[in-house]
């Protein structure tokens, strides 16, 4: 199983995903019913979700975890014969890929394992719980507003400045020094490096420089802040390094990079390119199993400095959630 990690960003206009968690977030996760379809009847949903409670180093921490299945049909329409050549054959078979996932809700990270080969990739992912995370949100807005005209207690705290923004996601891969540096390696000439610093979750930016931009993005309200560095002679490779472990290893930013490879062709990159995975064999099939074992070598890979993390303002969540379980 080969496994990845993300930064999932989610806001809801300026409030942060953990202002909905119990009343938008964990029912797009959980609510199996919802589907997102795709081409030619294909669908994409959640399956055998669940919230579960985990230790790390002493501290309880909660995640919300299972599947996201791609259900389509694989059609042929001709197959090769050695002694007659190619002939035309008309076959479907169904077919339901899928990959595991793991969200840790304190701290906002992925962790995305493909179970099967063609398993939906992390757009997809992003796509689906954009789509979920919509319809949970109208239905939120839609009891809110009949428990006030009702006159009754509303069923979540009012907040009129940002009840009616939408949710928006983002899902950002994680980077570790080894892996932005085997990328590099693969430029002869490193011609121009942007970073977009984006709208954070409720991290504390680790580096000055990047805690910096982000205060400023914040205060003008903007989306995206975004930062270039260019030379048609070429960058310096070792601190263009630097830079991008500490912009984009913990995902709180878009990185594109653009030059020549050895060959001279053009070559472009971005987080996808950077991105840390790691093959995990033989995890074990259960559900809860599979997801402490995945978080377990999410904490490994922390815990070494092999994978970066910014600080955390997060309110801890575990009362809350408990009380979200026994509902």
């Amino acid at each position: 199983m080969r496994v990845a990690f993300a930064n999932f960003i989610c806001h809801f206009g300026d409030q942060p995903m953990l202002t909905y968690v119990d009343s938008v977030v964990l029912p797009a996760f959980l609510d199996e019913s919802l589907r997102r379809p795709g081409r030619k009847g294909a669908s994409y949903f959640f399956h055998n979700t669940a919230v579960g409670e985990f230790t790390h180093a002493g501290q309880p921490r909660v995640a919300v975890y299972g599947r996201l299945v791609y259900t389509t049909v694989l059609r042929r329409t001709q197959i090769y014969d050695t002694e007659a050549g190619l002939i035309q054959d008309n076959e479907e078979i169904d077919s339901a890929p899928s990959a595991f996932f793991v969200l840790i809700l304190d701290n906002h990270k992925l962790i995305y394992a493909n179970e099967t080969p063609y398993a939906p990739p992390l757009e997809q992912f992003a796509r689906t719980t954009q789509l979920f995370l919509n319809r949970k949100h109208s239905e939120f807005l839609q009891a809110q507003q009949r428990a006030e005209g009702d006159g009754a207690v509303p069923v979540a705290p009012r907040l009129p400045q940002v009840l009616y923004e939408a949710p928006s996601v983002e899902i950002v891969p994680l980077s570790s020094t080894a892996s932005i540096n085997d990328f590099l390696l693969q430029y002869e000439v490193l011609k121009q490096v942007q970073f977009d610093v984006l709208q954070t979750n409720q991290e504390i930016q680790a580096e000055q420089l990047w805690r910096g931009l982000e205060e400023r993005r914040s205060r003008i309200h903007a989306a995206k802040t975004t930062v270039t560095h260019k030379n048609t002679t070429g960058l310096d490779k070792e601190e263009a390094a630097t830079q991008i472990a500490e912009a984009a290893a913990t995902g709180n930013q878009h990185v594109r990079l653009s030059g020549k490879d050895h060959d001279g062709n053009t070559l472009k990159g971005d987080n996808e390119n950077l991105r840390l995975s790691v093959n995990l064999p033989n995890p074990p099939e259960h559900p809860a199993a599979r997801a402490e074992t995945l978080i377990n070598k999410y904490d490994q890979l922390t815990d070494k400095g092999i994978l970066r993390t910014d600080g955390s303002t997060a309110v801890p969540l575990v009362t809350r959630l408990r009380e979200f379980l026994k509902s």
